[in-house]
């Protein structure tokens, strides 16, 4: 198939998709957040959405790749999912908020932001050129 060249930014289907794994990346925050509260799975309903979110989750970050590079999106699904998760557990959940822990958060969010500014044009295999 003949390459060409597409700018992640440079299209309302590219920004749809970066919309997308974001959402994704926080319904990944969502479900890790209810697994808590699931106490192992063994409470109905957290159990019930924290499996609706980790599904809904990983729709949306499996509709993303239809626009952007596999790796670029999973880096920035996992990180937001990650570093949102942390910061959760830090001002909600009492989970213990040290210095270290603090600074990691933000070189992972640092991280995600960087990605995203250094995606700039890649050539890509096209793959319909539409999100949905």
């Amino acid at each position: 198939m003949k390459q060409t060249l597409q700018c992640p930014d440079s299209s309302i289907g590219n920004k749809a998709a970066w919309m997308v794994v974001i959402a994704g990346g926080l319904m990944d925050v969502v479900w890790a957040v209810l697994l808590q509260f699931s106490e192992g799975l063994t409470v109905l309903w957290p159990s019930v959405f924290a499996l609706a979110a980790v599904t809904v989750s990983y729709f949306l970050y499996v509709l993303s790749l239809k626009l952007l590079p596999a790796g670029t999106a999973y880096t920035v699904f996992t990180g937001i999912g990650t570093a949102g998760t942390g910061l959760i557990g830090i001002l909600f959940l009492g989970e213990p908020a040290g210095g270290w822990r603090i600074f990691f958060i933000g070189i992972l969010l640092l991280g995600i932001v960087g990605l995203k500014l250094a995606s700039g044009c890649e050539t890509v295999q096209p793959k319909g050129g539409e999100l949905i």
